[in-house]
C-alpha cells in the first residue's frame, strides 16, 4: 500500500484505499498518509434514497450532548 501511494502521490493524483474494515487497517493508512479511504468500517452501504437519513442519524448520535446541543441548531 505504501509503494502504491508513493506512486499516486509521483503522479499527483489522490489515492482512494477501498475495503478498510478494522481499525488497524484504517490506523495502517493514516500513517501511510493515503488520501482517502473507505469500506466497511467506515459504514455499510444504504441505497441512495436512505443517505440523507443515515447522515443525520449518525450526526445526531454523535454531536449532540448536553455540552455541543446548545451550540447547535437542530432541524427535525
Amino acid at each position: 500500500m505504501k509503494t502504491i501511494i508513493a506512486l499516486g502521490r509521483e503522479l499527483k493524483m489522490r489515492v482512494t484505499v477501498e475495503g478498510v474494515e478494522t481499525p488497524k487497517q484504517a490506523a495502517f493508512l493514516d500513517e501511510a498518509e493515503g488520501d482517502q479511504a473507505q469500506g466497511f468500517f467506515f459504514g455499510r452501504p444504504v441505497p441512495a434514497s436512505e443517505v440523507g437519513a443515515s447522515i443525520l442519524a449518525d450526526f445526531q448520535h454523535r454531536a449532540l450532548t448536553p455540552a455541543t446541543e446548545n451550540k447547535l441548531r437542530v432541524i427535525k
